[in-house]
């Protein structure tokens, strides 16, 4: 932020005691204690901007796993005053994702939106207080907090997470009159997740552009997680997944911080195949990770075709 967006002031919302001793030097940023706060994780969201905008006009919240990777102040600029603005939901559009959510809550759907919102970007303003109480309360509701409880993959879709919950409020009756303005994957940030989640028709797109504004390390493959190589043999999606963060916008973007962070292992580049592709595309971000982002969207049409593609 410092380097990228030397303008915005941070506040940084942890509950470790160390976090402040980390950002003493470090111009614009704060450190606001959590361990009071109501819920945890994903619910501590419309917390968090609710505070935030008793000290500000607007927040911007961003995920932990982003990073500042090209002109955030210029986007921030550019987005519609009285909108609320969140990402799009990682590489596809969901056409009924929302009002499904909202009609299983129980809420009455006065809109659709084409795309499913995906909360680890979301800017809101004073205008949008109500909003972020009652989704403060939804996630309060008994049955969000059991389904917490649960892993992921036995959750109901509109009990998931924090962005399922904000995505029914949206297109619901009491918030439909709310503007949605949405930050587009690809010219505007990079969400990654596997092969083909900086999709094969972004990386077209923006193959000579600027960087984005950020990128998002999303799925529970976290570069940090690999201390050592994966045996290719014996692990095999392991593996596969280290090579793609290596080719990744999330491992370019982090590079100027390396020496910063201790030089970590996590921030070199290991695995053989990841070294001869960006080798092979001469560091082109967008480029040395198309052949794998092509080859997972071909497997996709085989397994019987991949939803409806970017920006369609």
């Amino acid at each position: 932020m410092a380097d990228k967006a030397p303008n915005l002031h941070l506040l940084i919302y942890s509950p470790l005691p160390a976090a402040s001793a980390l950002v003493t030097e470090l111009p614009n940023v704060a450190v606001r204690d959590t361990r009071s706060f109501n819920g945890s994780g994903w619910s501590v969201k419309p917390e968090v901007l609710l505070r935030t905008l008793g000290e500000a006009e607007k927040a911007l919240w961003l995920d932990t796993d982003v990073i500042v990777s090209g002109d955030l102040e210029r986007l921030i600029a550019s987005w519609p005053r009285d909108a609320i603005v969140v990402g799009e939901e990682f590489r596809y559009r969901q056409p009924g994702g929302c009002s499904s959510r909202a009609r299983a809550w129980g809420l009455t759907v006065a809109r659709e939106l084409d795309w499913m919102t995906n909360s680890g970007s979301l800017r809101v303003t004073q205008a949008h207080r109500t909003l972020l109480e009652a989704w403060r309360a939804m996630m309060a509701d008994p049955r969000f907090k059991t389904a917490q409880e649960q892993p992921i993959a036995r959750r109901e879709t509109h009990l998931v997470g924090d962005q399922d919950v904000l995505a029914a409020l949206l297109v619901s009756e009491r918030f439909h009159d709310v503007p949605v303005h949405y930050i587009r994957n690809g010219p505007d940030m990079v969400q990654h997740c596997g092969a083909n989640g900086f999709h094969v028709i972004d990386r077209l797109r923006t193959m000579f552009a600027p960087p984005p504004a950020f990128v998002h390390m999303l799925g529970r493959y976290k570069p940090w997680l690999f201390t050592k190589v994966p045996e290719r043999s014996q692990q095999r999606v392991d593996y596969f997944n280290m090579v793609c963060f290596e080719l990744s916008p999330f491992h370019a973007a982090a590079q100027p911080y390396a020496r910063a962070l201790g030089d970590p292992p996590w921030l070199a580049r290991r695995t053989a195949l990841a070294r001869f592709l960006h080798a092979a595309s001469l560091g082109n971000v967008p480029l040395r990770g198309l052949p794998l982002a092509l080859a997972a969207w071909i497997a996709e049409w085989r397994r019987g075709g991949p939803p409806q593609l970017p920006g369609a």
